[in-house]
């Protein structure tokens, strides 16, 4: 029995979890990059939105989850809450959960914990899925964290970043199975940001009279080079800038910098004679709010309007009319030959820019080694096929080692956690 006034969508989204779920492939990626004029990527409040809270899952919320489940059950933990956004069509949850599912190895997290490599907390595991039901409409809830606790001291063998205990990270750029965990680098040691990393408790990577070691962040206005700077701060041009503003503050007073907090977006001034264009940080609006074209709108909305003033309204559904890319729910995009919501294309589909905007179905990648940029969708390839990136396989996994021709290459391959032999 479902609880008194669950939501259609809910129970909607519930069934088609339970008898729809397509096979997975190719992983999400997220470019961590701040939006142009948009501000970071809004984690926007339902009340702002207004679009009603749901409540939870249709079976009254997750009890335990058994770490056997856990890509299934914070799959649908995440396509519920975007389907409550509004931001995904309830009958999508099962192409949404194989795409999350792809991202996330599970044997990898069922073998950690049982080979007691991670410790895994199952009463967080359940608030933190439960937090998704009333959370807002992008990034995780903050009952996420402390979830796992890695065991593997450095030079122990790890498959997840998460395995390595505080005193190292998991190493995964190597052609080796299982991966290592290095020991961070302490204050004053030689670093170079990649296998050799700065305790993040001890400071950053600097270059100092041509040496790089790991020193205190540099502060506010001080001169930088790349990640030099406190986490609250970015260096740009040589020098560490504020990162973020808040709601009326100046924003992208030098360069993208800084970018405004999750719920704003800057509204650009004039434009100066060196070609900056500082402005104010604003609240984004929600769901019937006037807007100005892009990014005025809290991210699970859109503005009617491109050109001129409008309202913020839902993203399209299928066949919807849509004016470009972003105008339409997760899983479609805006086909431009009919300026309508339109399913991503599957094998053999237009993925230039002119088409889904290199997005696919799942199960598909947009193959960009065809001539003259005509790239098209392709089904993701089999274990044992050429591959150039993890992307371009079923496993998300594209290894170098020996051809049958007695050379060497790039083939899909199983990931580590199906064929690691327990030699940690």
């Amino acid at each position: 029995m479902s609880p008194p006034g669950t939501p259609s969508w809910l129970l909607l989204a519930a069934a088609v979890w339970l008898c729809a779920c397509p096979p997975p492939p190719p992983p999400l990626e997220d470019s961590g990059q701040p939006e142009e004029d948009g501000g970071e990527p809004a984690d926007a409040g339902l009340p702002d939105s207004g679009v009603e809270d749901a409540g939870p899952p249709a079976d009254a919320g997750f009890g335990p989850v058994p770490i056997e489940r856990w890509c299934e059950s914070w799959a649908f933990a995440e396509c519920a809450r975007d389907a409550r956004c509004q931001k995904l069509e309830p009958a999508r949850m099962g192409l949404c959960m194989a795409r999350r599912q792809e991202g996330c190895d599970q044997a990898a997290y069922s073998g950690a914990v049982a080979g007691g490599r991670l410790q895994y907390f199952a009463q967080q595991g359940a608030r933190c899925l439960n937090a998704y039901a009333d959370a807002g409409c992008l990034g995780a809830p903050g009952e996420c964290e402390g979830l796992f606790l890695g065991m593997v001291p450095p030079d122990g063998g790890c498959i997840l970043p998460q395995e390595c205990d505080s005193q190292g990270f998991c190493f995964t750029y190597t052609s080796t199975c299982p991966f290592r965990c290095l020991p961070y680098v302490p204050a004053g040691g030689s670093c170079n940001s990649w296998d050799q990393r700065c305790d993040p408790q001890a400071g950053t990577c600097q270059l100092d009279g041509g040496i790089r070691a790991c020193a205190p962040p540099k502060g506010l206005g001080e001169p930088c080079d790349w990640d030099d700077c406190r986490a609250d701060l970015s260096c740009y041009i040589g020098k560490c800038v504020q990162r973020r503003a808040k709601v009326g503050e100046a924003c992208q007073v030098g360069g993208p910098y800084p970018f405004c907090e999750p719920d704003a977006f800057c509204r650009e001034g004039p434009q100066l004679p060196d070609g900056g264009q500082p402005g104010t940080c604003q609240k984004r609006m929600g769901l019937g709010g006037v807007c100005t074209g892009y990014a005025a709108c809290l991210p699970n909305l859109r503005c009617s309007s491109t050109y001129q003033t409008g309202t913020c309204v839902e993203l399209g559904s299928l066949g919807d009319t849509c004016t470009g890319y972003g105008d339409c729910k997760d899983e479609l995009y805006c086909a431009t030959r009919n300026s309508r919501c339109a399913a991503l294309p599957g094998d053999g589909g237009d993925c230039t820019s002119k088409g889904s905007f290199f997005d696919c179905a799942v199960g598909h990648y947009c193959d960009f080694s065809a001539p003259d940029q005509q790239y098209t969708c392709t089904a993701a390839r089999a274990n044992g096929v050429e591959c150039t990136y993890d992307g371009v396989c079923q496993s998300q996994n594209c290894e170098r080692g020996p051809l049958p021709d007695g050379g060497t290459g790039w083939r899909c391959a199983p990931p580590c956690s199906q064929t690691v032999d327990g030699g940690y």
